[in-house]
């Protein structure tokens, strides 16, 4: 005859959850920071900071990431994130970094652009062809004028090249000439 026994076992799972993620992580100034699209673990559970990070303010920060299992189980695993200035930032910050400099429109938007790795000259209608037209413009946009380009900065103003004896000035969006479209880069 057979004998049939049985037993149970019980396993205590003692195994830290393993995090995956980059050690250094790039976002933009004021992005919505959220961990959980950057981290992956290999079991169920939950994933913290140790700190928060604040994109309000552009620097490198660092912080551990904190995760624990169903059973309780922690590892942790230090990162670095940086935070830069927004593509459209880098935009207007170059073109003000040019104000006083003695150059046409077209060259104050194609340096300006230069700055995010954008490598285009053309007449004022040709920077259409850059990006989406946008009906509320942000600071780095292009603004295309029949006849005359700009970066816009918001708040009504504008980086011009070309004006007062060829001079780069900041001034109104509102010039001489007809405002076409705002061009959103990309």
């Amino acid at each position: 005859s057979t004998v049939r026994t049985s037993s149970q076992v019980k396993v205590q799972d003692t195994t830290a959850p393993e995090i995956t993620c980059e050690d250094v992580l790039t976002v933009e100034q004021n992005e919505v920071f959220d961990i959980n699209s950057h981290v992956s673990l290999n079991e169920e559970g939950t994933i913290q900071l140790t700190d928060n990070i604040n994109t309000a303010d552009v620097g490198t920060f660092t912080t551990t990431i904190k995760a624990k299992d169903t059973a309780g189980n922690v590892s942790e695993k230090n990162i670095t994130v940086h935070v830069e200035k927004s593509f459209y930032q880098r935009i207007a910050d170059a073109a003000l970094a040019q104000i006083g400099v003695y150059q046409d429109c077209t060259m104050l938007v194609t340096n300006a652009l230069a700055a995010v790795g954008i490598n285009f000259h053309g007449s004022p209608e040709q920077y259409l062809s850059l990006g989406r037209i946008t009906s509320s413009p942000v600071a780095g946009d292009i603004i295309v004028y029949s006849g005359h380009v700009a970066i816009y900065l918001g708040n009504g103003q504008a980086v011009h090249g070309g004006w007062l004896g060829n001079q780069t000035v900041v001034g109104p969006v509102s010039c001489g000439n007809a405002l076409i479209a705002y061009v959103h880069v990309g």
